[in-house]
């Protein structure tokens, strides 16, 4: 469950959910902490990046929002403690609130 430069996924529901993240749905990624510490997100998306209507509403509307992960929610292994040594190759610093 890897590739070439990528940690090894801890299951196929994280690393399809990785693969996933950017776009359209639910995504997770690393980020760096102001600590220089794995931070996980997991990442809920309206409209894929690039496709935002221009529409006002008279109401607060969220167009997409994260939360931060410490355990899988697929397998239920502890995150940083499974990529303690790989989770740089995780980050997409790009992808962040």
């Amino acid at each position: 469950m890897s590739l070439p430069g990528r940690a090894p996924f801890c299951c196929a529901g994280f690393e399809g959910m990785f693969d996933a993240a950017g776009k359209r749905g639910i995504g997770v990624f690393a980020l760096e902490d102001h600590a220089g510490r794995p931070s996980f997100r997991i990442q809920f998306r309206s409209l894929d990046p690039g496709n935002v209507p221009n529409f006002s509403t008279p109401f607060p509307l969220s167009l997409m929002t994260q939360t931060g992960l410490t355990f899988c929610p697929w397998c239920g292994v502890n995150l940083s403690l499974h990529y303690s040594r790989t989770w740089r190759t995780l980050l997409r610093p790009e992808l962040g609130m």
